[in-house]
């Protein structure tokens, strides 16, 4: 859920299809006093199973959903993470799957925008291996780099969080997979870690 500097409310989720069996994403603005400004639904659905976590939304009021599909919103290959922009009126200008997707088994994570509102998103990599990749995306949705390794984290990151300060520094948590631990932590499986790019 996010809030636009107008006070609209931009809601994302899922609901089941029961007839089809499978999950539809959707998106929803809501107006100050609570009344449906639009929904969105066709828009980040496929004929598979989809899934919106996530959304956020920058200083002009346009909407960023992170979800993850076992369909197809882009390209031919099935499957993964996905990140797609709104405008204020409910247009999708974009949808991006490959970009920030390897492997059908991805997953979404989270998603964050900086000062200059570029989005940052986090795809946790393949549930059997476990693992995590960072995206950085600007408003046009051209991918600008991807962090594959998190600094300093040792083993299988995944279930991650993202957030960016107003210097550029990321800030990435999470949780590290069976049997892996962070270095100098003892006992725990959670793990903190910031860098710059």
């Amino acid at each position: 859920m996010a809030v636009d500097r107008a006070g609209n409310v931009l809601l994302t989720g899922h609901r089941f299809v029961d007839y089809a069996r499978y999950y539809d994403a959707f998106l929803v603005k809501l107006t100050p006093l609570g009344s449906v400004a639009w929904q969105r639904e066709g828009e980040l659905s496929t004929m598979a199973s989809d899934r919106a976590t996530g959304v956020v939304t920058d200083g002009a009021g346009n909407a960023y959903v992170l979800g993850t599909t076992s369909g197809t919103l882009e390209g031919d290959q099935p499957g993964g993470a996905f990140l797609a922009k709104f405008d204020p009126a409910g247009t999708r200008l974009w949808v991006r799957q490959h970009a920030i997707s390897t492997s059908r088994g991805d997953y979404a994570g989270d998603l964050a925008l900086d000062h200059q509102e570029q989005v940052y998103v986090t795809v946790n990599n393949d549930y059997r291996a476990y693992g995590s990749t960072q995206h950085k995306l600007d408003q046009a949705g051209t991918l600008l780099w991807t962090q594959p390794q998190l600094p300093g984290i040792v083993g299988a990151p995944y279930q991650t969080i993202i957030t960016v300060d107003r210097t550029g520094s990321v800030y990435v948590a999470g949780q590290i997979g069976a049997n892996e631990l962070y270095v100098g932590n003892s006992g725990e499986n959670t793990f903190l870690t910031k860098y710059r790019q």
